[in-house]
């Protein structure tokens, strides 16, 4: 990849993915900043994903909504969101 993303700001955090790398930069001190090749990147979000239930929570304590289930994940019993009994 070559091209560059635009930015996501978002907590005092600036993201960028540009030229294979994920740069994460503090808005108030730039000179704060992580940049995360690529495949960092797609491990960080594999890793978000496993805890994305506990991130939920956190970023909306006090909310009683229930995250939505991703469809495409399968339950716990091994059946997927909408599938119909055939029987």
């Amino acid at each position: 990849m070559t091209t560059q993303e635009q930015a996501l700001t978002v907590d005092g955090w600036e993201f960028r993915l540009a030229n294979d790398q994920l740069s994460i930069t503090s808005q108030s001190d730039p000179t704060k900043q992580v940049q995360v090749s690529a495949q960092g990147a797609y491990a960080l979000l594999g890793y978000l994903a496993q805890h994305r239930d506990s991130l939920y929570w956190a970023a909306h304590q006090g909310v009683r909504d229930e995250p939505e289930h991703d469809w495409r994940q399968p339950l716990a019993d091994g059946e997927a969101v909408g599938q119909e009994d055939e029987g």
